[in-house]
C-alpha cells in the first residue's frame, strides 16, 4: 500500500510539473541569424553556390532587370566571390565565367575545399554539364569533368561521407520528373557517375530538398509534374503537385530495400533552401519552402503575393518525427543553396516571392536550447557534494598509514566492496551513453553488459587466490612474484599512463554534457568535480571513495527509476505505449544472429563481453584494489559476486530507460531540442521534465559518478606509485618512512594526481582537443588486453618467463595495429584479440624460452591456498 502511494505521489508530481512548464523547445529557433555584405547589383535565384579556397563562390542565376510584376528574366553567367576570413571583405567579380548563362543547377562544397556544380537549366533547355571549382595561386579554376548522364534541372544534391548524390530533377523542360539516383565518389571525381534504385513508385520530383546524416541521404518534399488534362489550362503543359513525403536511402542497405519511407512533412515544401540543414545530433531543418497555397493566385496576386513558408520544419532521425519550429522571422528564400561555414551555413540571394530576388547574405548558425538550473537544483547538488565532502572528513580519523588509505585496514563490508566494484566501472561517461545507445539505436550491446557476471567466478575462483593469497599490495606485484622486475614495472606504467588520460576524459565529456543543458559553465563543472573530489578523497583514502560509490550507485540506480517514472506519466498510454513506440522502432531489437564479424552481431558481443570485463576485473588495479579491502578471500569473492549480481539489473535499467526516453520523445518531439550529441539525452531530460530538486540530484549523481571514476584513479594511481615504485626501487628510503611520513607521501601524491586530471580537462575545455586524448588513449589502450594477456599467460602456464611475457604483450600491439588498420573487424573483438595474441604468442615463446625462475605459489598449477 505504502509503495502503491509513492508511485501515485511521484506520478502527480511529474504531471503537475509537466503542465506549469512554459517555456519549451518547439518554441525556440533553431538558429541564430546574421548579414554578410549584399550581393552586388540585383539580386538572384537559382544561383550555384560553394565554398572553394575558404571564399563563398556564388555563379549563374537569374534576375529580372526591373522592380516591375512585367520586367523581363535574364540569365547569369559571372561569377562573384566573397572572402570569408576577411573581416569587411567585398565581392568581388571572378575573371572566368560560366560557359553560358544557367541556373537552377546542383553545387556542393567539398572537404578538400573545393566545389562542383552540376547540372542546371539554361534559355534553350537543361544541361549535363559537371564544373569542379578550385581556388588556384590566388584565383578561381574551373575544369569540366564527365558530364552528366543525362541533363538534370531542378535536382536535390548533397554529400554523405565520400560521396555526392543528384536525386530527382528534369531531364527535359518539357518532360516529367526525374526518379533517378546518381552517385559520384569525392575521391575519384574523374569517374563515371552511377545510377542506383531510384524512389519506390515509379514517380520523380523537382526542387525536392536533400539532406545528410549518418550516412544516409535524406530527400524531403519537391513537386511531381503532371501533364495537364485536355480541359486544364496553365501557363505550361504540367501542373505542380506539392509533396509532403521524406524518404532515406541507406547506402548499406540490402539489394531492393536502400530506399524507406519517412513520416510525412506537416506540410508541403518545395524548393526549400537545399541541402536541408543538420543540427546538433539529431535534426535535419527544412526551411520555408513554397507549399502551393498561392500558387493558383500567382497571376491575380502579382507584386500582393505574401512570400512563401517562415517556419522552419524540424525532422528528428532517431524518432521519425516532425515539428515546426520558428522561423529566421524574416523572409525566408526559395532556390538558394546552403553552404556550410564553419559551425553555420551561408545562403546567398534566393526568390522571395515570384518574380522578386534578393541580394541579401545571410549566416545563420545553430542555436541550441538551454532551460537553465533552478535555486533548488542548486541548493541539492550543495549539499550532495557537502555530503561527499563529509564522507572524507569522517574517515580520515581513522587513518594511521598506507595500509588505511590504500586498503581501508580490511574494514570495508564485503557488500559494499562489491558495489564499489559495479560503480568503478559505471563512470558518468557510460551512464549517459547506455541509455543514449538504446534509445538511438537498439539493445544489441545489452548482452556484452552480461559479461560482467559471466566473469565473476573466472576471477572468484581463478584469480582471486593469488591476489589474495600471495598478499599482493598491487596487481601487478604478481607480475614480479611470476615472472620479473621489468615486467611488474611496464604492467604499472601502462596502468598509470591509461589513467592519467583517462582522468581529464572521464570529468571533462560529462562537463560538456552537463553544461549544454543545464547552462552550468564547463569550467565549472570541473572545478567543482575535481576541488571536492580532491578534498574527500585525499582525506578519506580509499574508504571514502567506497562509500561514495555505495551513495552514488543509490542515486544514479534510484534516479534512473525516477526518469522512467516520468516518462511513463508523459505520454497517455502509459508503459504500454513506451513499450509499443519503442518496439515499432525496432529499438527493442537484442540480436543479430548471424556471423558477421565487421558489426554487432551476436558472437561479437558475447566475445565482446567476456573479454572487455575480463580486463578490469583481472588487471585493472581500480578493480584488484577492491578485492584487498575486505577482511578475508571468502568476503572478496562475495564482493565479486554481488558486483557481477548487480549489473544484471541495472543493465536492464539503464538500457530500458534509453528506450522509455525513446518513446516519450516520440510521443512528444516538440519537447525535445536539437542537442549537439545523443549522450546528451538524458541529462536534458533531467533538466527539463523532472521537478525541480528531485534533477538536481539526479544530475548531483552524474556529478559522483564522474568523481567516482576520478577518485578511484586518484587513490588507486596513488597505490600505484607508492607501491610499485617508490617503495620496490627505492627500498632504503622507504623502510626509513614513517607510517605518518608515508601517508603524508601518499596524501600529496594523491593531490598531484588529481590537479592533473582536473588541470587536463580544463585544458581541454578552453583548447578543445579530445581527438589528440582520444588518440592516445586507444593507443595506450592497445596495451590493456595485452596486459590482461599476461595475467592469463602467468597464470595458466608454468613455463613462460620474461621473454616470452614481452613477447606476448608487444605481439599483441603489433596485431591490434594490424587489425584495426588493415580489417573491417568490429572493434568489440579487439580485447579477445589482443588477450588471446598475447597469451598464444607468450605460450609458444615460452615452449622456445623457458623460464628458470621458481614459478611456486604464482600458477594454477602450482597455487597455494591462503
Amino acid at each position: 500500500m505504502l509503495r502503491t502511494r509513492l508511485a501515485c505521489i511521484l506520478l502527480s508530481l511529474f504531471q503537475s510539473t509537466a503542465l506549469i512548464q512554459a517555456d519549451t523547445p518547439d518554441e525556440a529557433g533553431l538558429f541564430e541569424w546574421s548579414s554578410l555584405p549584399d550581393l552586388p547589383d540585383h539580386g538572384i535565384g537559382g544561383a550555384y553556390a560553394s565554398k572553394v579556397g575558404g571564399r563563398l563562390v556564388i555563379g549563374g542565376g537569374t534576375y529580372f532587370d526591373g522592380e516591375g510584376w512585367d520586367s523581363r528574366k535574364r540569365w547569369s553567367r559571372r561569377i562573384l566571390s566573397l572572402d570569408l576570413s576577411e573581416e569587411n571583405a567585398t565581392w568581388r567579380e571572378c575573371e572566368v565565367t560560366l560557359s553560358r548563362p544557367c541556373a537552377y543547377g546542383v553545387s556542393v562544397s567539398l572537404p578538400d575545399g573545393s566545389g562542383l556544380w552540376m547540372g542546371g537549366s539554361h534559355p534553350d533547355g537543361h544541361l549535363d554539364q559537371v564544373v569542379h571549382l578550385e581556388w588556384i595561386d590566388g584565383s578561381l579554376r574551373l575544369t569540366s569533368l564527365e558530364p552528366l548522364p543525362f541533363p538534370l534541372a531542378y535536382a536535390a544534391g548533397a554529400v554523405v561521407g565520400d560521396v555526392i548524390y543528384l536525386q530527382g530533377g528534369q531531364i527535359d523542360p518539357s518532360g516529367h520528373a526525374s526518379d533517378e539516383l546518381l552517385s559520384l565518389g569525392v575521391s575519384d571525381l574523374d569517374s563515371s557517375w552511377i545510377r542506383h534504385d531510384p524512389i519506390p513508385g515509379g514517380k520523380g520530383r523537382i526542387l525536392a530538398t536533400a539532406g545528410s546524416h549518418g550516412g544516409s541521404l535524406y530527400v524531403f518534399g519537391g513537386c511531381r509534374l503532371r501533364k495537364l488534362d485536355s480541359n486544364e489550362q496553365g501557363a505550361s503543359d504540367h501542373r505542380r503537385e506539392y509533396l509532403q513525403e521524406a524518404w532515406r536511402y541507406d547506402p548499406d542497405g540490402h539489394p531492393g530495400e536502400h530506399w524507406s519511407a519517412l513520416s510525412p512533412l506537416p506540410r508541403a515544401a518545395s524548393a526549400s533552401p537545399s541541402p536541408a540543414l543538420s543540427v546538433g545530433a539529431s535534426y535535419l531543418a527544412v526551411l520555408g519552402g513554397d507549399d502551393g497555397a498561392n500558387v493558383d493566385r500567382i497571376g491575380a496576386l502579382r507584386e500582393n503575393h505574401p512570400g512563401f513558408c517562415q517556419d522552419t520544419l524540424a525532422y528528428h532521425v532517431l524518432t521519425d518525427e516532425w515539428t515546426t519550429r520558428p522561423g529566421s522571422g524574416s523572409s525566408v528564400p526559395v532556390t538558394v543553396t546552403v553552404v556550410p561555414h564553419d559551425d553555420g551555413y551561408l545562403m546567398a540571394g534566393g526568390e522571395i516571392r515570384p518574380r522578386l530576388r534578393t541580394s541579401k547574405v545571410v549566416f545563420a548558425t545553430k542555436s541550441y536550447f538551454v532551460p537553465g538550473f533552478t535555486l533548488l537544483d542548486w541548493s541539492v547538488l550543495g549539499l550532495y557534494l557537502a555530503i561527499m565532502v563529509g564522507l572524507g572528513i569522517h574517515f580520515a580519523r581513522g587513518e594511521n598509514g598506507t595500509d588505511d588509505f590504500f586498503f581501508g585496514g580490511g574494514r570495508i563490508p564485503w557488500w559494499a566492496a562489491g558495489i564499489s566494484i559495479f560503480a568503478t566501472q559505471l563512470s558518468a561517461i557510460t551512464f549517459m551513453a547506455i541509455p543514449a545507445k538504446s534509445y538511438s539505436t537498439d539493445w544489441t550491446l545489452f548482452i556484452q553488459s552480461l559479461g560482467i557476471f559471466a566473469m565473476a567466478p573466472v576471477v572468484a575462483w581463478l584469480f582471486l587466490p593469488f591476489f589474495r593469497g600471495l598478499k599482493v599490495v598491487t596487481a601487478y606485484e604478481y607480475l614480479e612474484r611470476r615472472f620479473s622486475l621489468p615486467v611488474r614495472l611496464f604492467g604499472s606504467a601502462q596502468y598509470l599512463l591509461f589513467q592519467f588520460g583517462r582522468m581529464a576524459i572521464v570529468i571533462y565529456l560529462p562537463a560538456i554534457a552537463l553544461s549544454a543543458v543545464t547552462g552550468i559553465d564547463v569550467s565549472l563543472c570541473i572545478l567543482l568535480m575535481g576541488v571536492l573530489c580532491i578534498l574527500y578523497t585525499v582525506l578519506g583514502g580509499i574508504e571514502a571513495v567506497i562509500w561514495s560509490d555505495v551513495l552514488q550507485a543509490i542515486v544514479l540506480l534510484g534516479g534512473a527509476i525516477l526518469v522512467i517514472i516520468a516518462c511513463i506519466s508523459g505520454v497517455d498510454g502509459g508503459m504500454i505505449e513506451l513499450y509499443e513506440r519503442a518496439d515499432q522502432a525496432g529499438r527493442l531489437h537484442i540480436a543479430d544472429l548471424d556471423w558477421d564479424f565487421t558489426r554487432a552481431s551476436l558472437p561479437v558481443v558475447i566475445l565482446g563481453g567476456i573479454f572487455i570485463n575480463l580486463i578490469p576485473y583481472a588487471s585493472d588495479q581500480s578493480v584488484v584494489q577492491r578485492y584487498l579491502t575486505t577482511r578475508d578471500e571468502s568476503s572478496a569473492r562475495k564482493a565479486i559476486w554481488l558486483g557481477g549480481l548487480v549489473a544484471i539489473p541495472a543493465s536492464l535499467l539503464f538500457f530500458g530507460l534509453g528506450s522509455a526516453l525513446f518513446g516519450f520523445y516520440d510521443a512528444n518531439p516538440e519537447r525535445l531540442a536539437p542537442l549537439a550529441k545523443t549522450d546528451q539525452i538524458l541529462p536534458w531530460f533531467l533538466v527539463n521534465e523532472i521537478p525541480a530538486g528531485l534533477s538536481g540530484l539526479v544530475v548531483a549523481g552524474i556529478f559522483a559518478a564522474a568523481m567516482s571514476s576520478l577518485d578511484s584513479s586518484m587513490n588507486s594511481s596513488a597505490t600505484a606509485l607508492i607501491n610499485d615504485f617508490h617503495r620496490r626501487l627505492m627500498p632504503v628510503r622507504s623502510r626509513a618512512s614513517s607510517a605518518s611520513q608515508e601517508l603524508l607521501l601518499a596524501r600529496v601524491i594523491t593531490v598531484l594526481l588529481g590537479v592533473i586530471g582536473t588541470g587536463a580537462a580544463l585544458l581541454l575545455a578552453f583548447f578543445p582537443a579530445e581527438s589528440i586524448f582520444d588518440q592516445w588513449l586507444e593507443i595506450v589502450g592497445l596495451f590493456a588486453s595485452g596486459l590482461c594477456g599476461l595475467f592469463v599467460l602467468g597464470i595458466f602456464t608454468k613455463r613462460p618467463g620474461t621473454i616470452a611475457a614481452f613477447a606476448g604483450v608487444f605481439s599483441s600491439v603489433g596485431v591490434l595495429l594490424f587489425v584495426k588498420n588493415t580489417t573491417e573487424l568490429n572493434g568489440l573483438l579487439y580485447a579477445a584479440i589482443g588477450t588471446t595474441t598475447c597469451f598464444t604468442v607468450g605460450f609458444l615463446t615460452g615452449l622456445a624460452c623457458p623460464t628458470r625462475r621458481d614459478v611456486f605459489g604464482t600458477t594454477f598449477a602450482k597455487r597455494t591456498r591462503s
